[in-house]
């Protein structure tokens, strides 16, 4: 079922009205808690933008960390688990048995890196979106260009969160 359909849009409602009556009975701290349905927009709707203190907030709510990962780790197409990247000196490598990601330096300008991701199987659905952590961060979502015979190129800034959290060996990835 598409994540936009008038199904999953009633669903979250009813999900988010009953976060609201139980927030009504709860704490002051329980009423700083991230809504489901935000969790669900970071994740499956591409325009989305989540509020400016977001990362904060998240940071606060372990149930909500929770909750994200999981619904990365459901909705995703791809995983690729912290050490899952290679080296070979101007380019990173991280490769499953659905996809490969290569981040390689611009040779014509240095401060530029291409991010290749390329799907093995060109019939399966192909990933709009990046979202990956270094190892006790947040995630960072990035919006993907239309993939062409299975492929994507994106051009990164060397010093952009996507590029350093990529380049970090601990970091994990999930392509959605």
């Amino acid at each position: 079922m598409p994540a936009d359909s008038p199904v999953n849009e009633l669903a979250l409602a009813a999900i988010e009205a009953d976060a609201q009556a139980k927030a009504l009975r709860t704490s002051r701290n329980e009423l700083n808690k991230i809504p489901f349905s935000m969790l669900y927009a970071f994740v499956n709707d591409p325009q989305f933008i989540p509020p400016l203190d977001f990362n904060a907030q998240i940071n606060a709510d372990n149930d909500a960390q929770q909750n994200l990962d999981l619904l990365l780790e459901k909705a995703s197409l791809v995983h690729m688990p912290m050490l899952a990247a290679a080296s070979s000196g101007d380019s990173i490598l991280r490769e499953t048995d659905a996809a490969t990601i290569r981040l390689t330096a611009s040779r014509a300008e240095p401060e530029q890196v291409y991010l290749q991701i390329q799907m093995k199987d060109v019939d399966a659905p192909m990933p709009s979106r990046l979202f990956v952590r270094k190892s006790g961060e947040q995630w960072i979502r990035m919006n993907l260009s239309e993939f062409v015979d299975a492929k994507v190129q994106e051009l990164l800034a060397a010093n952009d969160p996507v590029t350093q959290a990529l380049n970090a060996p601990d970091s994990e990835v999930y392509l959605r």
